[in-house]
């Protein structure tokens, strides 16, 4: 009743040939149409006589009305993929209803659950325990209504949606809710419990039902899951060129006994490894982001020569222009003391912290409380990357290119005085000849801040030492 095909279908279905048809895919007995004008409810169907069937019985409104989005979701997404999918789907193996049950071409059988109710934690173990027995894969969806508080770095879970947490792609504990309201979906990564309910979170992505993406696995992503990772795979490349194309269809294939794509029926790419999570089910209606080697250096660069560095739906086009239009519009703003403030605490953060100013820095979140900033000057002067205390007051003052410099040199542990900074900047590869002279940008302090942490990450992994 909730497809498109039935929802303009009244007339025919309300019709007296066929409207005493209709029996229920449990019990197998007769049930009536029930469908207003004008439309006050989600169309239903009711056991003609008083039966003791269960099948649809106590759900609420917001889990109908989550279950019928999740429903068109899966179904147009997955459309080129399925055999079958249905909705409130009778397993007579297992005698249970799943919410939404998929049956992939390939045999695969998923089931949807869409859970509001905090319902005890060993009913839920018996259901998976029960889908299981039958080879179904099991994918659960938490209603927001499970998330109590949501603070900065603390979220609190009710009994079902502590159960409901999963392990992601990274082997830590995540869990997926979903507001049938608004049709958001939040994924909260990386949960640690600190007391009965409250956990710490690492981060917790939002975005809209239309942009959440799967993979093969059955593991939900979105797009900030995808740019984290994106970020730590990317390499520098040099004597090539940087290219991005639509595929309408990839393909799974095998050669030379490796997986590659393939790819509008053209070509072979392989995906880099770090990729792989990321690449979503459907595999169709994606972008390639690839680099061209037209100047191999082996023979082997010659079998592969273009190398695929990105890859992600179209249905994330639109927020990544968006994103990228912010982005330059915010790198091409002057550098003030601020944001160079920030960059040496990313770095520090990264390389410098000790365990015990970590731990710290936790108690300060679980209260929900900012990092004092007079802790982050004493981190920096510790290392030697400031001579003294940069207070917010001073955060809007202008920064020179020959200060900036200065500050990552001294955080990688080189003496310069300002006069001589860039020169010993350019010696060291923090800056390049060419960046010299022009205007002195946030762009160019976060490639400058890229190059310093290769430099101590380099340095470290050489001399096998850390600041402790």
């Amino acid at each position: 009743m909730i497809e498109k095909e039935w929802k303009e279908s009244r007339e025919y279905l309300k019709h007296n040939l066929q409207k005493n048809d209709f029996v229920c895919p449990q019990c197998k007995e007769p049930v009536g149409l029930h469908w207003a004008i004008p439309t006050k409810k989600i169309p239903h169907f009711k056991h003609k006589s008083k039966k003791d069937c269960t099948y649809g019985f106590g759900e609420s409104e917001e889990h109908n009305a989550g279950k019928i989005k999740l429903f068109n979701y899966f179904k147009d997404v997955f459309a080129s993929k399925l055999e079958i999918i249905d909705i409130e789907h009778f397993i007579p193996e297992t005698k249970q209803i799943a919410d939404i049950f998929l049956q992939f071409k390939t045999g695969e059988k998923w089931v949807i659950e869409y859970q509001r109710s905090n319902i005890s934690i060993q009913d839920i173990q018996r259901r998976r325990a029960l889908y299981r027995s039958q080879n179904i894969k099991d994918i659960w969806i938490a209603g927001e209504n499970l998330v109590r508080s949501d603070t900065l770095v603390t979220v609190n879970l009710l009994n079902a949606a502590q159960e409901l947490r999963f392990k992601d792609f990274h082997q830590t504990e995540s869990l997926i809710t979903f507001d049938p309201i608004s049709e958001q979906v939040s994924i909260y990564r990386e949960l640690e419990q600190l007391s009965q309910n409250s956990f710490m979170k690492s981060s917790a992505y939002q975005c809209q039902l239309s942009e959440l993406c799967f993979n093969k696995w059955g593991e939900p992503y979105v797009l900030e899951d995808y740019l984290k990772v994106e970020e730590r795979g990317k390499t520098e490349y040099s004597g090539g060129m940087a290219l991005t194309f639509s595929v309408e269809k990839m393909v799974y294939a095998n050669k030379l006994n490796k997986t590659y794509y393939h790819v509008n029926n053209e070509m072979y790419l392989s995906i880099p490894e770090y990729l792989h999570h990321l690449i979503p089910l459907e595999l169709e209606n994606i972008k390639l982001d690839v680099f061209w080697n037209h100047r191999p250096a082996n023979s082997k660069e010659e079998d592969m020569p273009m190398i695929v560095t990105g890859l992600y739906t179209t249905r994330w086009e639109e927020r990544l222009k968006q994103r990228q239009r912010k982005e330059i519009e915010f790198a091409a703003n002057p550098v003030y003391l601020g944001m160079m403030f920030h960059s040496l605490i990313l770095i520090y953060d990264d390389y410098f912290m000790t365990e015990k100013e970590w731990e710290k820095e936790v108690d300060f979140r679980i209260e929900g409380k900012q990092i004092p900033h007079y802790l982050q000057n004493r981190y920096l002067k510790r290392i030697g990357a400031i001579d003294q205390d940069i207070w917010r007051d001073q955060f809007k003052n202008p920064v020179s290119l020959e200060e900036a410099s200065q500050y990552f040199l001294r955080i990688m542990g080189i003496k310069s005085s300002t006069k001589n900074a860039i020169e010993e900047a350019l010696t060291h590869n923090i800056l390049y000849q060419e960046e010299v002279g022009k205007p002195f940008i946030l762009n160019l302090l976060f490639k400058m801040e890229k190059r310093a942490k290769k430099h101590i990450g380099a340095r470290l992994e050489k001399n096998k030492w850390r600041i402790i």
